[in-house]
């Protein structure tokens, strides 16, 4: 299990790009659903003076440091380094590679003006097999404290199958979001 630091009371694990290919491997074939955070500095202000948001940030079962600025805090504010520091964007790269590997759907949800569907097109470029759908939600109300999900969203969510599914609202909500959907979609790994 990597090292896990902890700044203002938001945990960052410190693994490597091996031992998170390891670790989705194993999600992707498991039966319960992960959910993976990339707080960056901004989030880390936030969650001062957000309880709620704090609690959130605190449920995922990965939480990777998106932003060198986590790095130098977990330096200067605490006596150990942050080693491994892996980007949302990476991230997403790396499970997007995993899951043509695999055989195995990624859903891209979110982003303004069909980015989530230009996104889904590179990553077919970059992965000929990759299995990739996005899926536009629309407006969705919400933001650290609770978010509404409309019942159409998770029925497209549903019929389009996805095992992985990458969010892309505004922090705070999606972060919520992502809570929320994986209670209402089981089917999720990741």
């Amino acid at each position: 299990m990597p090292e896990m630091h902890k700044i203002f009371g938001i945990p960052f694990d410190d693994i490597s790009t091996n031992e998170m290919e390891v670790l989705f491997l194993k999600w992707l074939n498991g039966s319960h659903g992960k959910i993976i955070f990339t707080p960056n500095p901004e989030f880390i202000l936030k969650a001062r003076i957000d309880s709620n948001f704090r609690n959130v940030l605190n449920q995922s079962d990965l939480s990777l440091a998106d932003g060198v600025g986590i790095k130098f805090a977990i330096t200067a504010l605490t006596d150990k380094r942050l080693i491994h520091r892996q980007t949302g964007v990476d991230t997403l790269i790396l499970l997007a590679e995993i899951c043509a590997k695999e055989n195995k759907k990624l859903v891209l949800l979110g982003g303004k003006n069909s980015v989530a569907q230009s996104a889904a097109d590179a990553l077919k470029k970059q992965f000929q097999n990759l299995q990739v759908d996005s899926i536009d939600p629309g407006f969705v109300l919400g933001n650290s404290e609770a978010v509404s999900i409309p019942d159409d969203l998770i029925s497209e969510i549903i019929r389009s199958s996805p095992n992985v599914l990458a969010v892309a609202f505004s922090f705070g909500k999606q972060e919520r979001f992502i809570l929320e959907i994986s209670k209402k979609i089981t089917s999720l790994n990741i």
